[in-house]
C-alpha cells in the first residue's frame, strides 16, 4: 500500500537513503546538499512529497521555491527537481502521484 505525505525535514535521513539507493554517485544524495535544499535554503522551504509503504520510502518528488523577476515584478516560481522512484515501484504511478500533489499544492 502506498502512502503520500508531506515531507518533514526531520526524516532527511530517510530521504538521503533513497537518493542513494537510486543515485549513490550523485550531488543529490549528498548529506550537505540535500540540508541545503531542504532546511536552509534562502528562497525558502521546498514542497516534497514522499510515497512510502511498509518497506520504507518508495519515492519522493520536490518543488524548489524560487524568486523570479519579471519586468520588475517579483514572482514565486517552483523548480521540479530530485524526482526519485526506487526501482521496484517504477511503472506503478509514484511519480504521477507525487507530481500531481506538489503540483496542486504550488497552484
Amino acid at each position: 500500500m502506498r502512502r503520500l505525505e508531506t515531507f518533514d525535514a526531520e526524516n532527511l535521513d530517510a530521504l538521503k537513503q533513497l537518493a542513494c539507493s537510486v543515485y549513490p554517485d550523485s550531488e543529490i544524495a549528498s548529506q550537505e546538499y540535500m540540508q541545503w535544499q531542504y532546511t536552509t535554503n534562502p528562497e525558502g522551504l521546498p514542497e516534497v512529497r514522499i510515497a512510502q509503504d511498509d518497506s520504507g520510502l518508495t519515492g519522493q518528488y520536490v518543488l524548489l521555491p524560487k524568486a523570479l523577476q519579471v519586468e520588475g515584478v517579483k514572482h514565486l516560481a517552483w523548480l521540479s527537481l530530485n524526482t526519485i522512484t526506487r526501482p521496484d515501484h517504477r511503472g506503478k504511478g509514484v511519480f504521477t502521484s507525487l507530481a500531481a500533489a506538489c503540483i496542486e499544492h504550488a497552484r
